[in-house]
């Protein structure tokens, strides 16, 4: 992946890279205008061999998922071979079969929030 040179983001990617190692589990809100740079931000920071980075898009929920358990077999095999009837079975599923510390980046999370309204709630109870 060919990644663009960044003008006067080394604040922005610093204070990324710097969350995203504490020792503690993080939820990250990257937010702003359209057309900033912001997925190429945090593509740059994301760690190719160790995170997952998932675009959304204004697909069904059922499609979502399909793509994402397809992005976290890159991690775990044949975690895209099974059919997830919702969110909260997806990720428990994911949670209880990753052996280690994980970014997951949900890129266009509001694509994923207008198919499924639920979804926010289910990510604040896990």
């Amino acid at each position: 992946m060919i990644l663009k040179e960044f003008v006067d983001r080394e604040k922005d990617k610093n204070r990324l890279q710097s969350a995203l190692k504490r020792a503690d589990c993080q939820f990250i809100v990257v937010y702003g205008r359209r057309r900033i740079g912001k997925s190429a931000l945090i593509k740059n920071v994301l760690r190719a061999d160790r995170d997952l980075y998932f675009l959304s898009d204004q697909t069904s929920e059922q499609n979502q998922r399909q793509l994402f358990a397809g992005v976290i077999a890159t991690y775990i095999e044949g975690f895209d071979k099974l059919q997830y009837p919702d969110w909260e079975t997806l990720l428990r599923a994911m949670n209880n079969q990753l052996k280690g510390r994980l970014t997951i980046c949900l890129d266009e999370f509001p694509y994923m929030v207008k198919s499924c309204p639920s979804l926010p709630s289910v990510l604040q109870k896990l």
